[in-house]
């Protein structure tokens, strides 16, 4: 009954003779993490002496976003890499999808069991996890720089040669590693044309430009060198009299919810731009990619339009990975969340202590909870450059 070896039981009957102390034996191997006994400690059934962790097998939990889950299921192999072991891949399997998201970082846990030669992972270590997954034998891919997004389609611009070129409306599938795998709209071997050749930002310049390539060949147009850069067409820097105007219109609770999550997510992405931390945009601005299109679900009569296509124009250089174009696409972003909070958002704008700032030098405004400015456009170099507006 006190886990006594049977060896110890015949040795003890051999000899005939009571001992004072024996040796308890640990029924199974690994690392005493926890030490609770000493010498001379009087101990009870039920105490706990030594705590033990078997390390020869470990879990590492890894962090999924929401678009990646149809990707990932169970047994399937993944691979850890170690900031101080590059070039040394371990391998292992995923045992467990976590049933619920985390709100905070919108991202769901898997548990992947992995072995543990020398015992090289550690508990509370960071690891790099790759999870590789194969969708299909045979797609259609092309570079997902050249698909537009308007937010309510996906355009594919091919050329017909001459000069030439026509639009194709397609259905899009995943997309990884710069490509994206075209589910209909395309044949293979058509040759389409990649972003930097047009320069569409809206829906109805979408139309105009479809037009154009129709009728008009192709030319090439050298810019000429100025002291600053060239502005978006149709675009132009707000003075601080033209601050964006109050949206004049009523929303539904459920858009409000969902209006409240973007703001959430933008002030995300404007505690990125003013550290300089573009990697941390990218996943914010696919978050938010998702939130504006539940937007517009939520209104068939179109009366958010001026808000979901301002916030669609802003999306392509949020998720570009540069931050210079980041930084240029959030100022969509920013002016129609600043009509947003002086209009129907305002209440809950106060409530949750927004605060609308305005930069002298790029001569836009944009949305903080900091009392102090902390201006996104400029980042660590200007941080301070800016003026909190009234509403």
């Amino acid at each position: 009954l006190m886990d006594i070896r049977p060896g110890q039981i015949e040795a003890l009957e051999k000899r005939g003779e009571v001992q004072n102390a024996m040796v308890l034996y640990s029924p199974t191997n690994g690392i005493v993490v926890d030490k609770k006994v000493v010498a001379g400690m009087r101990v009870t059934p039920g105490t706990e002496l030594y705590a033990l962790a078997d390390l020869s097998n470990v879990w590492i939990i890894g962090l999924i976003y929401e678009y990646e889950l149809p990707f990932v299921k169970n047994g399937q192999e993944a691979e850890v890499t170690l900031p101080y072991e590059p070039g040394v891949v371990y391998k292992g399997r995923i045992s467990f999808i976590y049933p619920y998201l985390s709100a905070a970082t919108r991202t769901v846990q898997v548990r992947i069991d992995f072995p543990n030669p020398g015992l090289k992972l550690k508990p509370d270590m960071y690891v790099d996890v790759c999870i590789k997954s194969r969708l299909a034998n045979d797609v259609l891919l092309v570079p997902t720089d050249a698909v537009i997004r308007t937010g309510t389609r996906n355009i594919v611009i091919t050329t017909l040669g001459g000069g030439k070129f026509l639009p194709k409306e397609v259905e899009i599938g995943p997309e990884g590693q710069g490509m994206v795998q075209i589910k209909s709209g395309l044949r293979e071997g058509e040759v389409v044309v990649t972003s930097g050749q047009f320069l569409i930002d809206s829906e109805s310049n979408l139309k105009q430009a479809v037009t154009r390539m129709k009728e008009t060949p192709s030319k090439n147009v050298t810019a000429a060198k100025t002291g600053a850069p060239a502005a978006k067409p149709g675009v132009k820097p707000l003075k601080k009299e033209e601050m964006p105007p109050a949206l004049a219109i009523q929303i539904s609770k459920e858009q409000q919810g969902l209006m409240s999550e973007i703001i959430g997510t933008y002030l995300k992405i404007h505690g990125a731009l003013i550290v300089d931390a573009i990697r941390r945009v990218t996943p914010e601005a696919k978050a938010l990619s998702a939130l504006v299109h539940k937007l517009r679900l939520t209104d068939p009569g179109g009366m958010l339009d001026k808000l979901t296509t301002l916030m669609t124009e802003s999306l392509e250089g949020l998720q570009s990975g540069d931050l210079k174009k980041a930084r240029n696409a959030f100022v969509f972003l920013s002016r129609a969340l600043v009509e947003y909070v002086k209009g129907p958002g305002r209440k809950d704008a106060h409530a949750g202590g927004i605060r609308i700032f305005y930069c002298q030098v790029k001569k836009e405004p944009w949305l903080q909870k900091a009392a102090a400015s902390e201006n996104p456009y400029l980042g660590k170099k200007m941080l301070l450059c800016g003026n909190e507006i009234d509403y």
